[in-house]
């Protein structure tokens, strides 16, 4: 199963919707899990990143 998948993270204190496009051999909510997972290492990323500058 595909699935996109709109979720919200925070970049610098503002909240910004992202699309994550995520698939699953097992369910649907497999797929929304793994999206999920995928958004959260997003954020994780720009925050990291921002600490850097």
């Amino acid at each position: 199963m595909l699935g996109k998948e709109l979720f919200e993270i925070d970049v610098d204190g503002a909240v910004e919707e992202i699309n994550i496009l995520s698939g699953s051999d097992i369910s649907r909510d497999d797929t929304r899990d793994k999206a999920k997972e995928r958004s959260k290492l997003i954020e994780r990323r720009i925050k990291f990143q921002s600490r850097k500058e």
